[in-house]
């Protein structure tokens, strides 16, 4: 989802997820990083994104993508 365009057509909603449950799952770990950094580059300019998996964490994703997700957003937080 563009989290801008959400932004503008609903200003006040918080907005939840973005990073791609299919990335995290079957993704290398770059791949998982920068995703990650996408989404919360988007996340930061258009405030109000509570980020995490779009949908939930597939069943058979690699525990080494979770920890990349988790350790970036906690990174650029």
């Amino acid at each position: 989802m563009d989290l801008e365009r959400l932004r503008v057509c609903f200003p006040k909603l918080t907005l939840i997820g973005n990073i791609s449950s299919h990335t995290v799952h079957l993704g290398t770990r770059d791949q998982v990083v920068a995703e990650v950094e996408s989404v919360m580059a988007q996340a930061h300019r258009v405030g109000g994104v509570v980020v995490g998996v779009s949908n939930y964490v597939v069943p058979g994703t690699p525990p080494e993508n979770v920890m990349a997700m988790v350790e970036t957003v906690e990174r650029l937080r």
